[in-house]
């Protein structure tokens, strides 16, 4: 059996500023966002991690880091975070960088949230769902049967990381967002014994913050 633990990255700059944040942009970590990701790494400081991969923007590879900075087994083993772009953040194209509210009355705006299935980006250049958890999947087939009795800390992003734990989950696309993104620093954990079929054992956990760092406060489609 294959054990994944999925983190979203601490709270950035370009969240706060409630802007597009995709897989184009780069921004660091705010101080909310650090001390999410190292509320994370104690919760999971006790786990024994066989493989870390995380995507190679910043603001995820930051969070990795600071996920594993008091993991007792991390010291011992120095496991090196693996990046890895099909986990990298969706790309919204043109918007990225600018203000969600400038985009409000676009007719693929609430379709990115309300109608998955029919969100057309092609017009800004970016990327669609099915894309999105195409290149997902296929990433999660290679590691976990490279990994068939590993535990894995896998780091990347809101919509990415709903995106593919769904899909992985069966969840049809059209129905892919209907409870929102995964929080910031949150920690979902699925298991699979064949790559295929997952089973989820913990599910956008933030409990070990309270509310303070996870930016639950934030509407999902005014928090990119």
């Amino acid at each position: 059996m294959t054990t994944c633990y999925f983190v979203r990255h601490g709270i950035t700059e370009i969240n706060v500023a409630k802007k597009v944040n995709g897989g184009l942009v780069n921004s660091q970590l705010t101080a909310d966002g650090t001390a999410g990701a190292r509320a994370a790494g104690q919760a999971l400081k006790a786990v024994a991690f066989d493989a870390v991969y995380s995507s190679p923007q910043r603001r995820a590879i930051a969070t990795a880091e600071l996920v594993l900075q008091p993991n007792v087994h991390q010291q011992r083993t120095r496991q090196a975070i693996r990046l890895n772009e099909a986990l990298r953040e969706m790309s919204l194209g043109d918007w990225e960088g600018h203000l969600i509210s400038d985009f409000a009355k676009h007719e693929q705006f609430d379709k990115f949230t309300l109608a998955p299935d029919q969100f057309d980006p092609s017009e800004f250049h970016g990327e669609t769902y099915a894309q999105l958890a195409a290149r997902g999947v296929h990433f999660m087939q290679r590691v976990t049967y490279e990994n068939p009795t590993g535990t894995l800390l896998i780091v990347g992003h809101g919509t990415m990381l709903t995106v593919l734990t769904r899909t992985l989950l069966g969840v049809p696309l059209s129905d892919i967002m209907q409870d929102g993104l995964l929080n910031n620093a949150s920690i979902t954990v699925l298991e699979t014994q064949d790559s295929q079929h997952y089973d989820c054992k913990r599910w956008n956990d933030t409990s070990f913050m309270k509310g303070q760092y996870d930016g639950s406060q934030f509407k999902s489609n005014e928090f990119f």
